[in-house]
């Protein structure tokens, strides 16, 4: 199996995300349990529900035995009424456990001599990358496949026990079967075709009610035994009367009644099967949700607060059997392009720590931080606390870093752009840089963020290369040139290309002065924007940034070049506090990263980038254990990270910039890409190597990159590791791919994605030939030109389209390779593209 593998003390943290983008989710744990039910329109870290567990009962003709399927619970056992037995915690559970992070899929196998069966558990919930639609279903599948090692016959009784939520808003806990929120709630049994089950319902709230919703616990099996309702009438007795029903390997079928008002229930779905000597068989659990109607708790003003949203998945479905009755439906396709998509990941030829961490943003996505109106507009938290996201909304330089989702699901980022600037920018080019939902009835005031202003252009022009959607240019194109024309009246006055005006940023206060975080931003969004300019026919504003680009990657030499990284000069008398002045600020080059995704080319020359990566090395990237901090701790210890900001030569101002002493894993893969662009591979490896150490399951959640609130947005910058690997760009407006590969080794295979489909990239390199394979397997890939960077220069290239040679014009400029052909090609599902350089 490949995955990536966990057992022992490194499953103490693991909580894996299942559910759909925007759609709510529950954490299996690395034991094997669920946890963290956060399907009610919010986070709610840390709640586990009263009766919920998975249990088996093994019976062969000389005995029978009982296991909770969940390893061990973990030490601490105290409390002040002893170890919390909410889940069956006090019975005998399994003795090893192994959990295999195969994203989207959670495979945990479980093992007890005393229990001859070989169980695996295959829990996922639909991932297909450019399918939104499928990628967002509110549903769990949990898969059991159970195998009988022994000679004789045996029986077995799966059962999953779950309590009825319906009535919580999502932040109380639900270790009681008591709440004021709970009344008339019902578990009813239904029959559906193939599918048979229970679905947990109350009839205490309105449709329109955010505490209105439903869930379903189904199965496709034939031989079934269920309880509709377990009653709590006093101490355990609940717990005593399942035990002594199970143990029989069948329910006493009850009437099904509401609760009383404060109450509710909980239930079981069992199946029974029979498996002869050797045999093997699927038992299948479907656990499926629905809560139409969010909240919106967070109201950055009054006008919008504690208004009601609809959620994405309430224009499809009407209750949760629906969303059942949809997944069994389209199962073979829903769980082939699933899986096709884990086996094109987990094949890579990339190394262990890269894709755990690149995987585990991938898990975020599912994660309270983001949500999906009625209107498919996709928002985002910057991450999640408890019970609350944090940080509201689409803040635009957090998501700077954000190089996942734009590759995978771009009509969601095309969709963010469009409300950056038909809703969020004024007339005059100001941008509020969070967003306020429902939209139109309140922008949201505060001082414009610079970072996130002048990123945000480069977001832009990455959703129009990467979409090819001319018009999406066109329907934003006044309101993002103003928000240039915004920048030359407030940060760059004197048009020098380097801003010096008051700067909010994403350390959450203001830079003043120049320095070389923002001004590379702004720089690389005017080389973007006169192209853009170009596109459109404004030539004199393309010929505006043009120039102040080229002034600009001048001065920022001249003026903030200190002969190993670039600094800020501050232009406020008495320097205020929260600047970092002499630092070497570990995001300096945040604006190159962008460049180099983006195929913008070198801001500043190579030397200058070179030195600065190192001196981030230098200076930044350290053993933890003496290192001094009174922020936030995300690194500590023998542990190795790069701190945000470091002061060498004793230049730490009395007062620093915030969080200058933490560690940002999204700065980190920013870093590590830019050293993997200009072959520091090695290098790269190291830091990333360090996240994965400090995420490693025992010390931290690996599915949980924290910062402000766990699943933080800024880690999205990981998936930027295998755009610089490949050194992919794919520029849909000129139907153009480029590529600049980086070998680790002699063989290379790395995750390509168009943006209209994804597949595959490889490449062999011998002594004498270079030969790469792009493959596509969902969606297509169009193209008249493919250029090589930096491939070793051949006299002759060959090229194949399935296997047909292609009649191609061939030309060196430089240390580019450009292949072109005389009319559009397309590669459609399990179509490639190979190209042989011998020479």
């Amino acid at each position: 199996m490949k995955g990536i593998k966990y057992s022992g003390d490194k499953l103490k943290q693991i909580k894996f995300l299942l559910g759909g983008i925007g759609a709510g989710n529950i954490s299996i744990e690395g034991r094997g349990c669920l946890t963290d039910w956060e399907i009610f329109n919010r986070p709610g870290k840390g709640k586990r529900m009263y009766s919920n567990f998975v249990s088996i009962l093994v019976k062969n003709r000389k005995e029978t035995k009982y296991k909770i399927v969940a390893g061990k619970p973990f030490l601490p056992f105290e409390g002040a009424s002893g170890y919390q037995n909410l889940n069956m915690d006090g019975c005998p559970h399994f003795e090893k456990v192994e959990f295999i992070n195969y994203f989207p899929f959670a495979i945990i196998n479980f093992k007890d001599n005393k229990i001859p069966l070989e169980i695996t558990l295959e829990s996922f919930t639909p991932f297909i990358p450019l399918d939104y639609e499928n990628s967002s279903l509110p549903i769990a599948i949990f898969s059991y496949r159970i195998k009988n090692i022994t000679k004789d016959k045996i029986d077995v009784f799966l059962t999953f026990s779950l309590m009825n939520p319906v009535g919580t808003d999502g932040t109380e806990n639900l270790n009681s079967l008591s709440s004021v929120n709970f009344g008339k709630n019902i578990n009813i049994y239904k029959e559906l075709g193939n599918i048979k089950g229970l679905y947990l319902t109350s009839n205490k709230y309105e449709k329109e009610s955010p505490r209105y919703g439903n869930i379903s616990l189904f199965t496709d099996a034939k031989n079934i035994s269920y309880k509709s309702q377990w009653e709590k009438s006093g101490w355990w007795d609940d717990y005593e009367n399942f035990w002594r029903e199970f143990k029989k390997g069948e329910f006493e079928i009850v009437e099904s009644k509401e609760s009383p008002d404060g109450r509710t229930y909980w239930t079981t779905l069992g199946v029974k099967e029979k498996l002869k000597s050797k045999e093997e068989k699927i038992i299948n659990f479907y656990l499926s949700w629905y809560f139409p109607n969010r909240i919106n708790y967070w109201g950055l003003n009054e006008e919008v607060k504690n208004k009601i949203l609809k959620n994405w998945y309430s224009k499809k479905f009407t209750n949760s059997i629906e969303v059942i009755n949809y997944y069994v439906e389209n199962k073979r396709y829903l769980e082939e392009e699933s899986k096709k998509f884990a086996d094109n990941f987990f094949s890579q030829s990339l190394p262990k720590s890269f894709l755990t961490t690149i995987s585990s943003q991938l898990n975020t996505l599912r994660s309270n931080t983001f949500f999906i109106t009625d209107d498919r507009n996709f928002y985002a938290f910057e991450g999640c606390s408890d019970n609350y996201g944090c940080c509201p909304l689409n803040c635009t330089h957090v998501y700077n870093y954000d190089f996942t989702v734009p590759y995978l699901f771009p009509d969601f980022m095309k969709k963010q752009r469009e409300v950056d600037y038909l809703y969020n920018t004024d007339e005059n080019g100001y941008m509020a840089f969070r967003t306020n939902i429902p939209l139109g009835i309140k922008l949201w005031q505060f001082k414009p963020a610079a970072d996130g202003q002048m990123g945000t252009i480069l977001k832009v022009y990455r959703e129009w290369k990467i979409t090819g959607d001319n018009e999406f240019i066109k329907r934003i194109y006044d309101k993002l040139k103003k928000t240039v024309e915004f920048a030359w009246e407030y940060w760059d006055k004197n048009k020098d290309g380097l801003m010096e005006g008051e700067q909010h940023n994403t350390y959450d206060v203001e830079f003043y002065g120049e320095n070389p975080f923002t001004s590379f931003i702004y720089l690389a969004s005017l080389k973007s924007m006169s192209e853009i300019s170009e596109f459109i026919g404004d030539i004199s504003f393309k010929n505006k940034c043009e120039e102040i680009y080229e002034n600009g990657r001048k001065k920022i030499i001249e003026k903030l070049w200190n002969g190993e990284y670039f600094i800020q000069k501050c232009s406020v008398k008495p320097i205020p506090k929260y600047q970092f002045l002499n630092g070497c600020l570990s995001s300096q080059l945040l604006g190159q990263f962008f460049a180099d995704i983006l195929n913008l080319g070198s801001i500043v020359e190579e030397k200058y980038i070179k030195k600065t990566l190192n001196s981030i090395i230098k200076y930044n990237f350290k053993n933890l254990s003496e290192h001094i901090n009174f922020m936030r701790i995300y690194g500590l210890e023998d542990e190795k990270g790069i701190i945000v900001c470091s002061f060498p030569k004793n230049g730490r101002p009395d007062i620093p910039m915030p969080y200058c002493d933490e560690v940002f894993t999204g700065e980190e893969f920013v870093v590590s890409s830019l050293l993997i662009k200009r072959g520091e591979y090695k290098k790269a490896k190291e830091i990333v190597d360090a996240i994965d150490d400090r995420y490693d399951g025992e010390k931290r959640n690996p599915f949980s990159h924290i910062e402000c609130g766990y699943h933080y947005g800024r880690g999205f910058s990981a998936f930027g590791l295998i755009l610089s690997l490949g050194g992919f760009f794919v520029d849909n407006i000129k139907k153009e791919i480029y590529f600049s590969p980086v070998f680790i080794n002699d063989n290379l295979n790395l995750f390509f994605s168009s943006g209209t489909g994804w597949g595959y990239f490889k490449g062999l390199k011998k002594k004498k030939t270079e030969i790469f394979e792009i493959k596509i397997l969902k969606g297509i890939a169009k193209f008249q030109k493919i250029t090589f960077k930096n491939v070793t220069k051949k006299k002759k290239v060959d090229v194949k389209i399935n296997g047909k040679k292609q009649k191609i014009d061939f030309v060196i400029v430089k240390d580019l390779t450009q292949i072109s052909f005389d009319n559009p090609k397309i590669l459609s599902e399990n179509e490639k593209c190979e190209i042989c350089f011998t020479g």
